[in-house]
């Protein structure tokens, strides 16, 4: 990810769609196993994909560290994220217990069947579990910025961590008497992994990438249109208060009428608020109509 990723960060600010594709392209994979093991669903996950890319095209220009757009790009894939769910906390802190950082032997790891047997068990929390868990696993979140994230106590969150180990190790059969080392943790291991592996339909990376160029341009285009200078509005000349509020009457119509026939009318302009029915004949025979608001006619 360190190939000119500041090059492309500054030229993508600019507008430059071949470095939002270069973006795109180091970073999709990653964005989109995010999206999917924090939903569990294959559909939501594309969909919070598009949105996230979207908006990190619309606002890459405020990004201050460059080279940090892919942990910048999760933690925009999290917030779209968030915005779909409603979490619920009230009994999270009910026998969490304690639990260490690492809670999976190594075996886990290397071996294909129980990894995939791993994520299996991931899909299955609660969302309030599953994300706390994907957020510190995957994108490195120490338990006082989950907390922030999910706007709970840090107690909470880390009662959260703490069911969602014990629930994967319970599914794998295995003991929850991990201790922390100076690797990475096995379940980190296993989502990067399982990232780098994840295949996306072809389909699927043409969509989500049209679908945030798409709202570049159209967020780029509005700027732009606010930013020209806008031409004053004409001056309209302020109608008598008597001719604003009144109708034509059934005398003034039977005059009118009687004028379209005999072609004697003389030029006048009707001033109205705005027209109405009544005013159909006084259109016909005036050689202007000036109102305030329109007309219902």
């Amino acid at each position: 990810m360190s190939e000119n990723i500041g090059q492309f960060v500054s030229a993508a600010a600019q507008g430059d769609t071949d470095a939002m594709a270069k973006l795109y392209s180091k970073t999709l994979k990653a964005s989109y196993f995010l999206a999917e093991v924090l939903t569990a669903d294959s559909v939501q996950a594309a969909e919070i994909t598009k949105k996230a890319y979207a908006r990190a095209f619309c606002t890459v220009g405020k990004l201050k560290k460059p080279e940090a757009f892919e942990i910048w790009m999760k933690q925009t894939v999290a917030s779209v994220y968030k915005e779909t769910q409603q979490f619920v906390f009230n009994d999270a802190e009910a026998g969490a217990g304690e639990s260490s950082t690492e809670f999976l032997p190594e075996e886990v790891y290397d071996d294909p069947a129980r990894s995939a047997a791993a994520l299996e068990a991931v899909a299955a929390l609660k969302p309030e579990l599953r994300t706390a868990l994907v957020l510190h696993y995957n994108n490195g979140m120490p338990v006082q910025i989950i907390a922030k994230f999910l706007g709970v106590s840090e107690s909470t969150a880390n009662a959260l961590l703490c069911k969602a180990r014990a629930s994967v190790a319970l599914s794998l059969g295995v003991e929850r008497s991990g201790s922390a080392s100076d690797t990475l943790p096995v379940l980190s291991r296993i989502f990067r992994r399982a990232a780098a592996e994840a295949k996306i339909d072809n389909s699927l990376v043409r969509d989500i990438f049209l679908f945030a160029i798409d709202a570049y341009n159209a967020v780029n285009a509005s700027s732009a249109k606010e930013e020209e200078p806008q031409q004053p509005a004409p001056a309209q000349e302020e109608a008598p208060e008597s001719e604003e509020q009144e109708p034509e009457t059934a005398e003034e119509t039977e005059e009118a009428e009687e004028a379209v026939k005999n072609k004697t009318m003389p030029k006048v302009v009707l001033v109205r608020l705005e027209t109405s029915p009544e005013d159909i004949v006084g259109m016909q025979v005036s050689q202007g109509i000036l109102t305030v608001r329109g007309g219902m006619t």
